[in-house]
């Protein structure tokens, strides 16, 4: 295990830090964490460690509110305040256009605010399982909730349920995209 501090957050939601000189990409960090961190993966140029132990955490940290966060790949920033995590996609955009001056337009809610989803169906039985593309983009996550979209408790119960007696017959897999009219 190595003690490392976290310098910044990356497009993708990696912090970014160096080991014995070579960039580090590290999942579901936090700027400003002080970490032991465990190597993983070792490319030519870089390379991937994950969280051991977090020693100190970074102040702009929080617990997610998602409960499949780090399972599901939909969002990688919840860990992180509502100010930094706009910051970090600011930063984001200003690496990938060059271009300093983007403003910001914060939504009024921090969750709730998307305008729809788009879940993955697979055959299950005479209907479909249903489900966000997982971190590890192979499997399915399915969701029980997910404060982005909706703040209804009942939605994905329902969802699920109206989906196992969905016929199909004949298809394998398909995607579902759900809109919510308020937004």
């Amino acid at each position: 295990w190595k003690l490392s501090k976290i310098d910044k957050i990356i497009f993708g939601g990696n912090g970014i830090t160096r080991i014995d000189g070579c960039i580090t990409f590290v999942p579901f960090s936090a700027p400003g964490d002080q970490v032991f961190l465990r190597v993983i993966k070792k490319k030519q140029f870089y390379q991937v460690a994950q969280i051991e132990k977090i020693f100190h955490k970074g102040p702009d940290r929080r617990p997610p509110k998602c409960p499949h966060f780090k399972k599901c790949g939909g969002c990688q920033l919840q860990h992180l305040d509502y100010k930094t995590q706009l910051e970090a996609k600011k930063g984001f955009l200003q690496e990938a256009l060059s271009i300093e001056n983007i403003p910001i337009s914060p939504s009024n809610d921090e969750w709730n605010y998307r305008s729809n989803i788009r879940l993955n169906l697979r055959k299950e039985g005479k209907g479909f399982k249903m489900g966000y593309t997982s971190i590890d983009n192979r499997s399915m996550v399915e969701p029980t909730a997910c404060p982005l979209f909706s703040e209804d408790p009942e939605l994905f119960k329902k969802l699920k349920a109206s989906l196992l007696y969905l016929s199909s017959r004949g298809i394998h897999s398909a995607s579902l995209r759900i809109f919510n009219e308020d937004r």
